[in-house]
C-alpha cells in the first residue's frame, strides 16, 4: 500500500464572517460575505491541502496554489477530481507544473437536482465535518493563516477520533 494518496478531491466553501475584520470579500455566486475555504481531500475525506482566501476570488484562481501545496507534501498525488468551478485552462498549468491531472466533472444534460459523483462527494462530507466545529461554522479569524490553522486543529481532531 502506498504511503501517499494518488487521488484527491478538491472544492471550495464560502463561509460567512463572524466579525467585520480581516480579509473578507463577497462571493457573488453564493451571495456570501466572508472568506472561501479551498481544500483537497483524500478518498477518506482527510485534508491533504487547505487554503483560505477572500471570498471574492474565483475557485479556479486558487486551484494552482492548492495543487502546489498538495504536491509539496504528497508526492504520489496524480489526479484531483473537482467540480465545474475549476474549469478553464487551469488544468493545463497544473499538469505541466506539478504532474497532477485535474479532472473536472460535469453533470449530464437533462439531469436536475443533486447527483453524487464518485469520490467527489467526499470533499462535501469534509466540509460538513468542518461545519460541525463551532469555531469553523463562521470565520472569526482576522488573518487567513489563523483560519487555516483552525482547519488544521479540526483535521487533527477528526484523525484522533478515527483511532
Amino acid at each position: 500500500q502506498a504511503s501517499s494518496p494518488s487521488v484527491g478531491a478538491m472544492d471550495a466553501q464560502s463561509v460567512r464572517w463572524g466579525s467585520r475584520q480581516g480579509d473578507n470579500g463577497y462571493d457573488g455566486n453564493k451571495k456570501v460575505k466572508g472568506v472561501k475555504r479551498n481544500i483537497i481531500t483524500d478518498r477518506n475525506g482527510f485534508i491533504l491541502a487547505r487554503k483560505v482566501r477572500n471570498a471574492g476570488i474565483h475557485d479556479s484562481k486558487m486551484a494552482h496554489d492548492l495543487c502546489g501545496l498538495a504536491d509539496d507534501v504528497w508526492e504520489d498525488l496524480r489526479k484531483v477530481l473537482s467540480d465545474r468551478g475549476y474549469r478553464g485552462d487551469v488544468d493545463k498549468d497544473i499538469e505541466k507544473d506539478f504532474g497532477i491531472e485535474l479532472e473536472v466533472s460535469n453533470t449530464p444534460n437533462g439531469v436536475k437536482g443533486f447527483l453524487p459523483k464518485p469520490l467527489r462527494w467526499v470533499v462535501e462530507r469534509t466540509f460538513a465535518w468542518l461545519d460541525s466545529c463551532r469555531r469553523l461554522a463562521r470565520n472569526y479569524e482576522i488573518l487567513n493563516e489563523s483560519a487555516e490553522e483552525m482547519i488544521d486543529f479540526a483535521a487533527i481532531k477528526f484523525l484522533i477520533n478515527k483511532i
